[in-house]
């Protein structure tokens, strides 16, 4: 465990070691979960890429409307601007969600 979460944050054994147990515990459980998560997302990306070779080879067209789409997504115009998004955070921190958040609640 303690060489684990060493080796994943990038710290020494001994720093590891001489930290809380609970921490370290904590902070394995969360290598382990970021592990798995990884895991999921390249098989989830191997599948899709096996699934367009296969559009591509046998509906060509619904790969280039596919293809529209994703350039679509990634037009500027269907992002927000820095001042959107601004005020978005100026809304929340006005609402009191974030401290909930930051009271545990």
């Amino acid at each position: 465990m303690i060489a684990r979460v060493a080796r994943t944050y990038g710290r020494s054994p001994q720093a590891v070691a001489r930290e809380p147990f609970s921490q370290t515990a904590w902070a394995f459980a969360q290598a382990v979960l970021l592990e798995r998560f990884d895991a999921l997302q390249r098989d989830g990306e191997g599948l899709q890429a096996a699934s367009r070779a296969a559009i591509a080879f046998h509906e060509p067209r619904r790969l280039e409307a596919e293809r529209k789409s994703f350039l679509a997504r990634l037009s500027p115009a269907t992002m927000i601007t820095v001042a959107e998004a601004r005020a978005r955070a100026r809304r929340l921190a006005d609402s009191g969600a974030m401290a909930d958040l930051a009271e545990g609640r």
